[in-house]
């Protein structure tokens, strides 16, 4: 029974607020934009200004006070900013603007008021009930009158600004969403241009505008989202010069051009990366090899339209493939460039082995560095380094590591002479990091009796020993015993 009192108590001191609320356009004005932040939208059948000066008790406000909510309520989420409806509204402004300037020139002139100038108010006014919550203070019997007419056309001008980049926030936000920069950069220039109309309606003498405190909390909602800081125009004390809206326009146009452009190129690459995926099905359920020279050509169509070799996407889509992709003929350089990153990710996942101690004896080792013997070891793929080299020929005691320098499509044959040498134990290859068409070496260490190791992981000294143990112990015990 206290709540329910409580609560009618509640009522009715905000209905005598709203009393009081509708004497004062700029307290109206916070109210209702404190009204949507909460959620709750306000009923603006006419301005507050126009309710006060015909009634004391205006009852059409009484039903716009929100309210009073239980205690155990939740508050309600601010809802997203329409910024269509924003920029609609804005560009009405702009013209209430013109028409405010003029109208005040007219009057002043003696112009006859029924013939000339209530017919601009009655269109100017219709128009606006056509845009939910446009509230026109410009055009209003308590509109303020500024010595300076012509700063109502310079607030024009700033409405028309801030209508044209809300507009592009409206209509670009997938591709805001792919490029971070391109964002950040607009979110710049929507602040600049919400703080210029802020500005403008000070100089005019007008109350603060609705339109541009939900341009300031859209800019600012949407940089914390992002985690973007913007340094300026956020602070009443850093103001836009209104002066500048004609220069703000163009530049606001030109950022519209290079979205525009931007949304072109994320629309093409989107195209080719679906064909990407297309291809790569095909080239997975059939058995023509052709077919990766198509995916090359599409891979060199998305590389020369600008996406980095080093792309993520790129090494999604091909990774699982790597190892059964064959030469290929005069290949693409943009797939040659893709292939070579893919690669080194790979080798940057294994990074360098841990230093092993020397006193250490692990046995799976100790066996390898047995059967080997002190002789020379051929390692194909991958690139060279020096640390897991030397750390290799130490704890496997080679009497030399030969890793030789591969690249995509090299021949079979230049890997020839280093197999052939007489001190050379076992060829070990790389196979996550080699040519799927480097398989053919084993008909070389075929020719020659030289035993193929292949390395399905990386080449540490622990995952080398257990290959070679695994895969071809005994036939270099037979090769020890053949010398013996």
């Amino acid at each position: 029974m206290t709540a329910m009192k409580a609560d009618r108590r509640l009522v009715r001191i905000l209905r005598r607020m709203a009393v009081v609320f509708a004497a004062d356009e700029m307290l109206w004005t916070d109210l209702r934009c404190l009204m949507r932040e909460f959620g709750v939208e306000a009923e603006e059948t006419c301005s507050a200004s126009t309710q006060a000066e015909t009634l004391e008790f205006p009852p059409a406000l009484l039903d716009t006070v929100p309210q009073a909510r239980a205690a155990s309520t939740p508050p309600i989420q601010q809802a997203e900013t329409d910024n269509s409806l924003v920029a609609a509204r804005c560009y009405l402004k702009k013209e209430a603007g013109h028409w405010a300037s003029k109208r005040l020139g007219l009057k002043t002139n003696g112009a006859d008021h029924m013939a000339e100038i209530a017919p601009g108010d009655r269109a100017i006014l219709e128009k606006a009930k056509g845009l939910p919550g446009c509230h026109l203070w410009m055009n209003t019997p308590s509109a303020p009158v500024p010595d300076d007419w012509s700063l109502y056309l310079t607030m024009a001008g700033c409405f028309e600004a801030l209508a044209a980049a809300l507009t592009v926030a409206e209509s670009s936000q997938e591709i805001f969403a792919a490029d971070r920069h391109l964002f950040e950069e607009f979110l710049k220039l929507v602040a600049e241009a919400q703080s210029a109309v802020r500005e403008a309606v000070r100089r005019v003498g007008g109350p603060n505008d609705s339109d541009q405190v939900e341009a300031f909390w859209w800019v600012r909602n949407s940089a914390a989202k992002a985690g973007i800081f913007i340094e300026r125009y956020m602070r009443d004390e850093d103001a836009a010069d209104p002066n500048d809206w004609n220069e703000r326009l163009e530049r606001i146009n030109e950022m519209a051009g290079r979205v525009k452009q931007r949304g072109t190129e994320i629309r093409r690459r989107r195209r080719l990366f679906e064909k990407l995926r297309y291809q790569l099905e095909q080239v997975v359920s059939g058995d023509d090899d052709g077919l990766w020279e198509v995916v090359a050509r599409t891979l060199d169509e998305l590389i020369i339209d600008g996406v980095p070799p080093s792309n993520l996407e790129f090494r999604e889509l091909l990774l699982p493939h790597l190892e059964i992709i064959p030469q290929i003929t005069n290949a693409h350089q943009g797939f040659e460039f893709v292939l070579r990153e893919i690669r080194q990710f790979q080798e940057s996942l294994m990074g360098d082995p841990p230093e092993e101690d020397d006193n250490q004896v692990i046995p799976i080792i100790e066996a390898a560095a047995d059967l080997i013997n002190k002789r020379a070891v051929v390692l194909i793929g991958g690139d060279a380094r020096s640390a897991p080299k030397e750390a290799l020929e130490r704890i496997l005691r080679l009497s030399e590591l030969t890793w030789v320098p591969t690249k995509h499509g090299q021949p079979v044959s230049t890997f020839e002479p280093y197999v052939a040498r007489a001190d050379v134990a076992v060829v070990l290859l790389a196979i996550r990091w080699a040519s799927h068409s480097f398989t053919d070496i084993r008909l070389i260490c075929r020719k020659y009796g030289k035993p193929l190791v292949r390395l399905p992981g990386g080449y540490s000294p622990n995952q080398v020993a257990l290959q070679i143990v695994n895969q071809c112990s005994w036939r270099l015990k037979q090769s020890r015993q053949r010398v013996s």
